[in-house]
């Protein structure tokens, strides 16, 4: 009976640190790369969006209390040529785009937060962006990235 409360609690106690052994992500995981480049990528067309819409309109959303972004510009296409013609424009561009992320360096790791923050440079055609983001796994396991450094 002592034997086998010995092999119990042995199977409990590895399983047990098993289950907390979680790290921080790398910034330099391919996972966490791939969700910081659709990041870059979102905020990128977001700005692009609502460049060519305020060229493309003369309206300036600085003055005004909007924020237009891709995804609001993408459903006013549906009754508005100029966000139509932009949005074409800027899925045709991006399309080709290639974004790429070099020079990774891992500034600081926090393992009891299971997060790091990691700095890079983010290439987009010749633009080359210095940017910041944390990466971290929440409760269920499931990898966040925050990006600094693009403007929406």
């Amino acid at each position: 009976m002592f034997r086998y409360a010995q092999v119990f609690a042995c199977i409990t106690a590895i399983a047990f640190l098993g289950g907390c052994g979680k790290s921080a992500p790398d910034g330099a995981d391919s996972d966490v790369k791939k969700l910081v480049l659709q990041i870059a990528k979102d905020k990128l067309k977001n700005r692009a969006a609502r460049k060519l819409y305020e060229k493309k309109t003369g309206f300036t959303f600085g003055l005004h209390d909007r924020q237009e972004n891709y995804a609001s510009l993408k459903a006013k296409a549906k009754h508005d040529k100029a966000a139509k013609q932009v949005i074409e424009a800027v899925d045709r561009f991006y399309e080709k785009r290639l974004l790429s992320l070099e020079g990774i360096r891992t500034e600081s790791v926090d393992d009891k937060a299971i997060q790091s923050k990691s700095s890079a440079k983010l290439h987009s055609g010749t633009n080359v962006f210095s940017i910041r983001y944390t990466a971290q796994l929440d409760k269920d396991g499931c990898l966040k990235v925050k990006l600094y450094g693009l403007k929406k």
